[in-house]
C-alpha cells in the first residue's frame, strides 16, 4: 500500500452542542478523483473544510505526506491544497483573465516575473478549457463557465490536492457532466480530487464514492460497489436506503464489511485499475 498524499483519521467536530463529524477516517492518493455523496446536513462541507485545513477539527488529524497540517505554515498550504467553494470566488465584472492575472499577482511569491505571471494564467485558461472565453466579462459566462472560472483561481498555484463544494449544484444534465469530466481530467494529470455533489449522473467517472449521513461514514469504494451495500439498483437511491436506518448502524455496517478494509488499504488508483470492483 502506498501512503496516501492527504489523509484524515478520526475526524470529529462539533458546534452549537450539534456533531457534525463523529470520527470520519479517509485518504486520497495523488491521481484520485472521489465523489462524496450525502443527505444535506451530513457534514460533507465540514469535512472538506476539515481536510482543506480550513477549519480544524476537535479531534483527528489530517496529514499531507504524511505530516499533520496542523505543522505547515499558511502559505504553503494554500499552494498544495486547494479549496472551491460552494459560492464563485471571483468578481463578475472582471475579464475572467484579468480576474485570473490578479489574483495570481496576490497570491505568487513577491518578485514573480510578469513572464511567470502570464505563462501560469495561459496555464489555467488551457486546463479549464476556457481559453476562447478568455476576453469575456464573467457575468456574462455561462453557470458552468463562471464554476470552472472559480476553479481556476484554486489551480493557478498548481495544488497537488483540490476540493470542491457543490461545483455543479444548478447545473442542467449536460452541464454536469461536461464538469465531471474535467474533474475527471484534473485528477488524472496527478492532483488529487474531492468533490461534493447532490448529483449521482457522473459518479462512474470517480475512483471511489464517499456516502457520509449524520457525520459517519456509511460507505467508501468504487461507484458500482455502492449499489451492492445499500441494496439499491440506482446511485439516486442510496439517499431513500439512508433514511431507512440509522446513521451508527450504517456506519457500523460499513466498518464491519471487507469494502473498508479494501478502501483503507488500497494503493495508488488500485480501484480504477481494477475496473471499479472491491472485495
Amino acid at each position: 500500500m502506498g501512503r496516501f498524499l492527504l489523509e484524515a483519521r478520526d475526524l470529529r467536530y462539533a458546534r452549537g452542542g450539534t456533531q457534525i463529524l463523529a470520527g470520519v477516517t479517509v485518504g486520497l492518493h495523488a491521481g484520485e478523483f472521489g465523489v462524496l455523496l450525502g443527505p444535506s446536513g451530513s457534514g460533507k462541507s465540514s469535512l472538506l473544510r476539515c481536510m482543506a485545513g480550513i477549519v480544524r477539527p476537535d479531534r483527528g488529524e489530517v496529514l499531507l505526506d504524511g505530516r499533520p497540517l496542523s505543522e505547515r505554515d499558511g502559505v504553503s498550504l494554500a499552494r498544495a491544497v486547494g479549496m472551491v467553494p460552494q459560492d464563485d470566488i471571483i468578481h463578475t465584472q472582471l475579464r475572467l483573465r484579468d480576474a485570473l492575472e490578479y489574483a495570481a499577482r496576490l497570491r505568487f511569491p513577491a518578485g514573480t516575473s510578469e513572464q511567470e505571471i502570464q505563462s501560469a494564467v495561459d496555464r489555467v485558461l488551457s486546463a479549464i478549457e476556457l481559453e476562447h472565453r478568455a476576453r469575456t466579462r464573467i457575468k456574462k459566462l455561462s453557470g458552468g463557465q463562471r464554476k470552472r472560472a472559480s476553479m481556476g483561481i484554486e489551480l493557478l498555484c498548481a495544488p497537488r490536492v483540490l476540493f470542491l463544494d457543490e461545483p455543479t449544484s444548478g447545473l442542467d444534465p449536460d452541464l454536469e457532466s461536461t464538469t465531471m469530466k474535467l474533474l475527471r481530467k484534473l485528477a488524472d494529470e496527478g492532483r488529487g480530487v474531492l468533490t461534493t455533489t447532490h448529483s449521482t449522473a457522473s459518479v462512474e467517472l470517480a475512483d471511489f464514492l464517499l456516502v457520509v449521513v449524520a457525520g459517519h461514514l456509511a460507505y467508501g469504494g468504487p461507484p458500482q460497489g455502492a449499489l451492492e451495500h445499500f441494496g439499491v439498483s440506482d446511485h439516486d437511491l442510496i439517499f431513500k436506503a439512508l433514511r431507512k436506518g440509522e446513521p451508527t448502524a450504517w456506519a457500523r455496517r460499513y466498518a464491519q464489511s471487507p469494502r473498508a478494509r479494501s478502501f483503507a488499504q488500497r494503493g495508488p488508483r488500485a480501484l480504477r485499475a481494477a475496473g471499479g470492483r472491491a472485495g
